[in-house]
């Protein structure tokens, strides 16, 4: 409750989310597993809802530690870099992402539309919606991408099932 959490069962369930994975007991993991949580994984495992969910999510980059803000002073010693697409599971993503495969160049893009991330970065394959850029990869891109650097992805993998997850490589 203290990251921000105005329920006790909402922060129970967090809290259980965080031990199940087999997390190191501390403040500062802790504080790197919560600064990473999605929108969306906050919003469907943890089953917040709009006004509480935009609250939240604004809440929690703020008591989560990046540690990749730290890690790197310049753009060029993050990119080129690997990550797993989020969020492929929901609503139309996951035929948009079953379609996926190695070599596809992804279009990235911000969403400045998004209530519950400020950074967000979307990733579109031939103009339909994949997923998300993680929270924290999205937090180092993200001014690059306003200033005009223009950010590109190619697909490394695709698993289509049971739930699509693809890995891409940004340059």
């Amino acid at each position: 409750m203290s990251a921000g959490i105005p329920f006790r069962r909402t922060a129970m369930r967090m809290a259980s989310a965080y031990l199940r994975e087999g997390r190191d007991i501390g403040p500062y993991d802790f504080r790197d597993w919560i600064g990473g949580l999605s929108s969306e994984r906050i919003q469907v495992e943890f089953e917040l809802q709009s006004p509480l969910l935009e609250d939240v999510a604004r809440k929690i980059p703020l008591v989560g530690i990046n540690p990749l803000m730290a890690t790197f002073n310049h753009v060029e010693e993050f990119l080129p870099t690997e990550v797993a697409v989020e969020g492929t599971q929901h609503g139309n993503r996951a035929l948009a992402a079953r379609a996926a495969r190695p070599g596809d160049r992804v279009n990235v893009r911000r969403d400045y539309d998004n209530a519950t991330d400020r950074n967000a970065v979307a990733l579109y394959l031939n103009g339909r919606e994949i997923g998300y850029l993680p929270r924290q990869v999205a937090q180092v891109l993200a001014p690059e991408i306003d200033t005009g650097r223009e950010v590109t992805a190619t697909i490394l993998t695709v698993r289509a099932e049971p739930i699509p997850a693809i890995r891409i490589k940004l340059t």
